[in-house]
C-alpha cells in the first residue's frame, strides 16, 4: 500500500509539473503572438536615425511593417540596432539604399546583406577604388535582390500615403576626382503631410545644383548633409528646404570637427530645431501622416 501511494504521488507530481510547463509554454507563445499582432495593427510610420558613430544609418518602418534601411554606418553596430527594433523572427528587409560608397555609410550595409535577405537594393552606381567597395560589389552579386541604380527623378509609391523620390544624381556619373560625396543619392520621403529629406554627404556645389531644379524641396525633417561639415548646409539650401528639424548623424569627439559651429549657428539663425546622435543617441520620429 505504501509503495502504491508513493507511486501515485510521483505520478501526480509529474503530471502537475507537465501541466505547469505546458501552461508556461502556452502563455509564452500567446504573449509572443500578441506582440506580433500588436505590431501589425499599428498605423504609424517610424523613422529612426541610428547612433552608429561617425556615419549614417536610417531605418524606416511603414505602418504595414515594410522596412527601408538607408546607409549602414562605419561598422557592424547597425546589426545591433536592427536586432533591437525588428522582431526576432524577421530576417528580411524590404529595401536597402546606399547613398554612396564612403566607408562610413557603406560598411554596415555589407554586414546587413550577409545577415538579412533583402528584396530591393538601390545605390548610386558610382565605383570606388576601396576595399569596402569591393566587398560591397561581392555582397551585391551574392544577394538575391532586385538592384536599381538610382537617378533623378525616380519615384517609388509605397502606399496611398507614402512615397519617395530620388532628386539626385541628375544623370549618369563619370569619374569624380573629388570622391563620392557629390554623387550621393538625395531622397525626399513623404508620408501624408510629413516629409523627410535624406542628403547623404552632398556638398554646397550639389546643394546649389538641386536648388536650381524645379523640385519641391520643402521638408519637415532634414538629414543635415555631410555630418554638419562646413562644406554643406548653405543658406540657399536651408531656405529651399525650410525644415522644422535638422538631424545631425555624428560621433562624439570625432577628428573632423563635425558639426562645425558655423553650421550650428546657421541652423539656429533659421530657427531650425537641432537634434544630434552624439548627444541623444538614436533619434526617432513617429508620424501619423499629420504630425510627429
Amino acid at each position: 500500500m505504501i509503495r502504491f501511494t508513493s507511486s501515485l504521488d510521483f505520478i501526480l507530481r509529474t503530471v502537475t509539473r507537465v501541466r505547469f510547463l505546458l501552461g508556461v509554454l502556452l502563455v509564452t507563445g500567446t504573449l509572443l503572438w500578441v506582440a506580433v499582432f500588436a505590431r501589425a495593427e499599428t498605423s504609424y510610420l517610424e523613422v529612426r536615425f541610428f547612433d552608429v558613430g561617425q556615419g549614417d544609418a536610417i531605418f524606416i518602418e511603414l505602418p504595414d511593417k515594410r522596412q527601408i534601411l538607408i546607409d549602414g554606418g562605419p561598422d557592424s553596430v547597425v546589426l545591433e540596432k536592427l536586432n533591437k527594433v525588428m522582431p526576432f523572427h524577421d530576417r528580411e528587409i524590404d529595401m536597402v539604399v546606399a547613398t554612396h560608397a564612403d566607408a562610413d555609410h557603406l560598411t554596415g550595409l555589407v554586414r546587413v546583406l550577409t545577415h538579412y535577405d533583402v528584396k530591393l537594393i538601390i545605390w548610386n552606381g558610382q565605383d570606388a577604388k576601396t576595399k569596402i567597395f569591393t566587398e560591397w560589389k561581392d555582397a551585391l552579386d551574392a544577394e538575391n535582390a532586385e538592384i536599381i541604380v538610382g537617378r533623378c527623378c525616380m519615384r517609388f509609391t509605397l502606399s496611398d500615403m507614402a512615397f519617395f523620390e530620388i532628386l539626385y544624381p541628375l544623370n549618369t556619373p563619370g569619374p569624380d576626382p573629388g570622391g563620392q560625396n557629390n554623387y550621393s543619392l538625395v531622397i525626399r520621403f513623404v508620408y501624408g503631410n510629413d516629409s523627410f529629406l535624406f542628403t547623404g554627404d552632398i556638398e554646397r556645389q550639389v546643394e546649389y545644383e538641386i536648388a536650381q531644379q524645379n523640385f519641391h524641396l520643402e521638408s519637415d525633417v532634414l538629414k543635415v548633409p555631410h555630418h554638419g561639415s562646413k562644406t554643406s548646409s548653405s543658406e540657399l539650401f536651408l531656405e529651399e528646404v525650410s525644415p522644422k528639424v535638422a538631424v545631425i548623424s555624428v560621433s562624439r569627439n570625432n577628428p573632423y570637427g563635425h558639426p562645425y559651429d558655423a553650421i550650428l549657428q546657421r541652423l539656429e539663425k533659421y530657427d531650425i530645431k537641432i537634434r544630434r546622435t552624439d548627444t541623444e543617441g538614436d533619434i526617432e520620429f513617429i508620424s501619423n501622416g499629420n504630425s510627429f
